[in-house]
């Protein structure tokens, strides 16, 4: 079923809803990462929060001919061997 990871809406009995699509771990790390998007989105719902959950992906280079076209649109990606991504030290 091709259906993108996050959140299904589905009809059954008569009755809709809005659900998390379950993420397919191919590891105990990424594994942990589907707990923390199901610790999330409960207490988001027990506390009538708002959080983003953000994941990150593998990067194959940091140009596209879309960026090229524009000096604004350049980028940059940050690592360094302790922290990873600038993402993850920047939130640490």
């Amino acid at each position: 079923i091709d259906i993108e990871e996050g959140y299904i809406t589905i009809t059954h009995n008569g009755r809709t809803d809005t659900l998390p699509y379950p993420k397919q771990a191919s590891s105990f790390y990424h594994l942990s990462k589907v707990h923390d998007s199901n610790n999330i989105a409960f207490t988001c719902k027990a506390w009538g929060i708002r959080a983003t959950d953000l994941n990150q992906g593998v990067v194959y280079g940091v140009r596209t001919d879309e960026t090229e076209m524009h000096e604004e649109l350049f980028n940059r990606f940050d690592y360094d061997g302790v922290f990873g991504t600038a993402l993850n030290r920047f939130c640490v």
